[in-house]
């Protein structure tokens, strides 16, 4: 993509951000016939509790806001054929805004999507959040990625997360961050995070001597 630009990042608290105000934002770029990607962590609020936003809350909440804007919704829950309809409708420009979960991380490419929203983005993980903002920043036009969090649900490592996602573009560079803050796990075991039983050495030397040894691999073969 020869022509694309520089995406802007915008962390938002959706306590002093309102949505209303978003939208508002938002009106001036779909007026602009462009479109625009609303993520959720989940279908349904499924513990009221804990907070957060669904894709259907969402949903009724832009419908309200935006009555004169062609909304739809996916999921993983809709049937294969349902999700298809969809899809191509917004490949087609027929929908302007498409809420949904993070079904949206992968596999589209419209580049008349400017925008990227995620909704308590601070429940998502660097790889996800990379994955997302990737889908929006494929044209010539400006594109814009917000990441809206909410405070009473927001902690340092969370925080952490949400600025190295606003500061790198490089997708090697978040997964070492996300290496670091995440721990290796267990080598041989089941543990995905974490420190493991694996001490004795920095992970920052651990992944040099890998590419080192990998480097000399390649250069013996060569040899032989």
């Amino acid at each position: 993509y020869p022509l694309r630009r520089q995406r802007q990042m915008c962390i938002r608290d959706r306590e002093q951000d309102k949505i209303p105000v978003l939208c508002q934002k938002l009106k001036i770029l779909l007026c602009r016939g462009e479109q625009i990607y609303w993520v959720c962590p989940s279908v349904t609020q499924t513990h009221p509790s804990k907070g957060g936003v669904s894709v259907l809350q969402s949903y009724e909440r832009l419908v309200q806001e935006l009555p004169d804007t062609s909304i739809a919704y996916i999921h993983g829950r809709l049937d294969l054929e349902s999700k298809n309809r969809i899809i191509k409708n917004f490949l087609a420009g027929k929908i302007q805004i498409l809420v949904g979960t993070s079904v949206l991380e992968v596999g589209l490419d419209v580049p008349n999507a400017t925008t990227m929203v995620i909704e308590d983005s601070n429940r998502f993980g660097l790889s996800s959040l990379h994955q997302m903002r990737g889908r929006v920043g494929r044209g010539a036009k400006q594109s814009h990625c917000f990441l809206i969090y909410r405070r009473a649900s927001m902690n340092k490592v969370a925080r952490s997360r949400l600025e190295a996602i606003r500061e790198h573009s490089d997708g090697h560079i978040l997964a070492e961050l996300d290496l670091e803050n995440r721990g290796f796990g267990n080598l041989l075991g089941l543990q995905q995070s974490g420190s493991g039983r694996l001490q004795f050495a920095p992970w920052e030397i651990v992944l040099e001597t890998v590419s080192y040894t990998h480097l000399r691999a390649h250069e013996t073969k060569a040899n032989l």
